[in-house]
């Protein structure tokens, strides 16, 4: 059966997404039955069309025209959709407005005496219901409710030994005039569905409360009056006021704030940049075609500028080439900062842009990244608000038209450059050997462990080899790559890092795997990720051509270095710091402006890290506000890891307790150790910074430094030729293990330890 992957293969939901009809559909060339690429592990067939197939046919003027249509009545059924949720919104935003006075005090202050009668009756009532169902006392839930409804009772002067209270319960009706009460049909509508829902509720609860009180004079157990046939639990749990309060109210109370803070269109989040003329340059090309390199010469030449990289190691590699050209350049990352005094120009990541600095020319790297759910934000941040009077934009094929329509929704001129590799790029679709390794080969895993079992079966065939992967701390992938630079290693071992920008002398790349784990599946590599990665292949001026092949024989690497590649549909949007001027708990905040739908071309970046974080906070018990909250949520470090959000959650209480925050200490001196500790580092940088405490620079750079030789010497002794050995026998042993000792010596010591312990227990 066909097992073709998600990049290269349509079904017909997949179709239907797009906005094709069975009339189209039925005009494409007959479908392939093979394995569903969104459901692997199911064994049905389905029908399968080739992306290539439906591109063609999508670039008919005629079939454009159709989709065009349909989508336009889609796009009209979901707004008319849109009305009506807001519709009901807006019906609850009155209500709860009204309803939110009875839980005001102050509120109550100011109110006529009729008024406030009123109020306090919904309050006491509801006060009353919710302490009998939901105490787990019976007897002194019934004693308050008893208490509440007898102050009622006082507050309007009614008897509650009156039996005409009892048989027209609608006379209490009477005391909360505000309920039948609107300017506007609407608002006098959503107060008659409330005097009659959740009102006569109240009413009817009330009276059955005050019966059984006023005959027989004693407390009665909360069951029996929850079993009573005329006590309406259902139709207080549907429409309680605490539901309309925090359910609608509460949530159209935020949006509306959030409708006044922020714009509908992202772009209008930037008056600075749309007060400016900026001119756009965009830079298309594939990889190794020089599109940074000419941005960068311009950049060199400008009396000020700031480049926007998507690693720090490649801010780090713009900033040394910025100073070798004698151009004073400070350069910023989330992790680490080199601010020189009376520099003209910066090399940063992209997240840490400031909007509000201006600058005669900006490079922005990789803007095909504007679609990355968890970074691409930032892409969409510094095209539509950066303050460069010139700005350069380098982008893959596939990321020209999201980026050329932002630019045009800002009205700015842009022009467009296309840029072709240098030397040729030639795929060998037959797999090769480990053994036919040459120098100059990159090999790409797509983990650390790969990497490492890889770097292990070279050092085991005599070829020493440099590795970068996503953990190891940037000082060490630098002396990693210097080694291979200086040819002090034959080959390259890494992850798909290598695909963003790094310059290196690579003649193969080799893929050993033709999927990937990318935070959510483990997924086939699509056609774009083949060829960014593959295209580091032959670098201009070390070699003439370059060569992508790999260790599988798989179809997903042959066909997708020659598909199709979609183009990018829409921008990621993350949100702004204006949430924090909404007058309510910044985890509702965040969670209502996720709600609000984005306008087309973009989409909303998910927000389950800043949720996760916030939540486990509130837990914590550590009482941040909304400004110190939001600065810890975007701290950047992994927050899946236990040690860390240790860390993270003990300086959040030093911070709190006004202590120093502590230094991170240093672990175990394994691989992985070292790792976790230059992340400890990193984060305690990082929290120092956000939160503007002392930071031991001196300590904190040596520390780092240290950290990373003692890594990158680990890397190396134990990846040459005698390798990673067993502390007893000395027999080799993977340098992914964690244990010092083989298993055969380990299970030696066990055998050992249980004869011991079992010869005590005889004597």
């Amino acid at each position: 059966m066909l097992d073709p992957n998600e990049a290269q293969w349509l079904t017909v939901s997949d179709l239907y997404e797009r906005g094709w009809t069975d009339p189209i559909i039925k005009r494409l060339p007959a479908p392939t039955r093979g394995t569903n690429p969104h459901h692997k592990n199911s064994p049905k067939a389905v029908r399968l069309w080739s992306l290539e197939d439906v591109m063609r046919l999508e670039n008919r003027p005629d079939i454009r025209a159709q989709l065009e249509r349909v989508a336009g009545r889609r796009a009209g059924r979901a707004e008319r959709r849109r009305a009506q949720e807001l519709q009901r919104q807006n019906r609850a935003f009155l209500g709860g407005l009204a309803l939110e006075q009875a839980f005001d005090t102050q509120a109550l202050e100011t109110m006529t005496e009729g008024d406030r009668t009123a109020m306090l009756l919904v309050r006491r009532l509801h006060q009353a219901i919710l302490s009998a169902l939901y105490d787990t006392q019976p007897v002194r839930s019934i004693a308050e409710a008893q208490d509440g409804l007898r102050t009622v009772m006082e507050m309007t002067g009614a008897d509650v030994r009156h039996s005409r209270y009892l048989k027209n319960p609608q006379l209490l009706a009477s005391c909360a005039p505000w309920l039948g009460r609107g300017e506007t049909k609407r608002e006098r509508s959503l107060h008659n569905l409330l005097q009659k829902g959740y009102t006569a509720s109240l009413l009817r609860v009330a009276a059955v409360i005050l019966y059984e009180y006023a005959q027989r004079g004693e407390p009665v157990p909360a069951e029996q009056i929850l079993a009573l046939p005329d006590f309406p639990v259902r139709k207080l749990m549907d429409s309680s006021l605490y539901q309309i309060y925090l359910v609608d109210f509460i949530p159209a109370m935020i949006r509306s704030q959030l409708s006044d803070l922020i714009t509908v269109d992202p772009k209008d989040e930037y008056p600075e940049a749309r007060m400016m003329q900026r001119r756009f340059v965009i830079h298309v090309g594939g990889t190794n075609t020089g599109k940074t390199y000419e941005s960068l010469n311009r950049l060199a030449q400008a009396e000020s500028g700031v480049y926007l990289a998507p690693l720090r190691l490649l801010a780090l590699e713009v900033q040394e080439s910025m100073l070798e050209r004698g151009v004073n350049c400070s350069m910023l990352t989330g992790e680490e900062e080199d601010i020189r005094p009376g520099a003209t120009h910066i090399a940063s990541t992209v997240e840490k842009l400031d909007p509000h600095r201006v600058y005669d020319v900006a490079v922005v790297d990789e803007c095909q990244m504007i679609a990355d759910r968890e970074r691409g934000f930032a892409w969409t941040r510094a095209i539509l608000g950066c303050c460069a009077r010139e700005i350069h934009l380098c982008t893959a094929p596939e990321g020209l038209d999201i980026i050329v329509r932002l630019i045009e929704s800002c009205g700015e001129a842009y022009e467009i450059e296309h840029h072709g590799r240098k030397c040729d790029l030639i795929l060998v679709d037959q797999p090769i050997a480990l053994e036919d390794v040459q120098d100059g080969d990159a090999f790409i895993a797509f983990s650390k462990r790969n990497v490492l079992l890889l770097a292990e079966q070279l050092r085991q065939i005599g070829v020493p080899a440099s590795i970068i992967y996503g953990a190891l701390p940037y000082a060490t992938r630098k002396l990693q790559m210097e080694r291979f630079l200086r040819g002090e290693t034959r080959v390259l071992v890494a992850t798909d890092a290598i695909g963003m920008g790094l310059n290196l002398p690579i003649r193969r790349v080799i893929f050993t795997r033709d999927r990937k784990f990318d935070g959510l599946h483990n997924r086939a590599l699509r056609p774009e990720e083949i060829r960014q990665i593959g295209g580091r292949a032959g670098r201009f001026g070390v070699y003439d051509e370059g060569f992508v092949t790999a260790t599988i024989d798989s179809e997903t690497i042959w066909q997708g270095f020659s598909a199709p590649v979609e183009p990018i549909r829409q921008a990621m949007l993350g949100f702004s710091d204006l949430v924090l001027r909404v007058d309510h708990d910044l985890l509702e905040v965040l969670q209502v402006w996720n709600s609000i739908p984005a306008i087309e071309p973009y989409k909303k970046m998910p927000i389950d890290r800043y949720i996760f974080i916030l939540k486990t906070l509130q837990e914590c018990g550590l009482a941040l506000d909304k400004e110190q909250s939001l600065r810890a949520a975007t701290i950047p470090f992994d927050e899946r890891e236990e040690e860390l959000m240790d860390y993270f959650l003990l300086y959040c209480g030093q911070y709190l307790a006004g202590r120093e925050i502590e230094w991170p200490r240093r672990g175990k001196s394994s691989l992985d150790g070292l790792e976790l500790y230059s992340q400890m580092l990193d984060l305690y940088y990082s929290f120092c910074r956000a939160f503007r405490q002392p930071v031991d620079l001196d300590w904190l750079r040596t520390e780092k430094e240290n950290t990373a030789l003692q890594i990158n010497e680990l890397l190396v002794r134990e990846l040459s030729q005698k390798g990673k050995s067993c502390q007893v026998c000395h027999a080799p042993m993977p340098i992914s293990s964690k244990f010092r000792v083989c298993y055969k010596c380990m299970m030696k010591r066990k055998k050992q330890s249980h004869i011991q312990m079992h010869g005590k227990k005889s004597g």
